[in-house]
């Protein structure tokens, strides 16, 4: 960017996601007097958690719940699969956790898998992301099993998927 007072420029430093901003000032004297300052902007410490957005059932949550719950605009909504842009080239982790089963009385449903992964994103890259909810407490008799977590790409090749936790049942946990 430019102005009369200000040059300014990020430059992205490889693939390790820290950018530097050059800013060159002027004090607007008329001799010119023009300073320089690099300040450097680690973004390793950057975490983005996905969750259900409060919705509940089998189905996923909608937009409008999406964007109370992260803000507008950081996810699209397609049917309660939630499109994520990635802002940043560089090495990401990602974990994904199913959802545990329902519990029946004093039986409590199984817990959900927990997988993590580490791969390079590019920045511009779309991932589609599918968070499981917990399963249906249904008291004394059956109940369901725990949605499975999926992370995939644009080119729909699985990252990281998460199965859910087994409901309980009528005399058992739901191991």
């Amino acid at each position: 960017s430019i102005n009369p007072q200000q040059v300014s420029m990020s430059l992205l430093d490889g693939q390790s996601g820290i950018t530097r901003s050059l800013i060159i000032g002027n004090s607007g004297v008329d001799d010119l007097n023009w300073s320089l300052s690099i300040v450097e902007d680690s973004r390793e410490e950057l975490q983005w958690e996905f969750s259900t957005c409060g919705n509940t059932g089998r189905y996923g949550p909608s937009q409008g719940q999406c964007d109370s719950e992260y803000g507008a605009g950081e996810v699209t909504v397609n049917d309660g699969i939630q499109e994520w842009t990635v802002p940043y080239t560089g090495e990401y982790t990602i974990e994904a956790l199913g959802a545990q089963g329902g519990n029946s009385g004093i039986y409590s449903g199984g817990s959900g898998a927990k997988k993590k992964g580490s791969l390079v994103l590019q920045a511009g890259d779309i991932l589609n992301i599918l968070v499981g909810q917990t399963g249906e407490n249904l008291g004394s008799c059956n109940t369901g099993g725990g949605g499975g977590s999926f992370v995939w790409d644009n080119m729909e090749s699985p990252i990281i998927i998460s199965g859910g936790g087994g409901g309980a049942g009528d005399g058992y946990d739901g191991n």
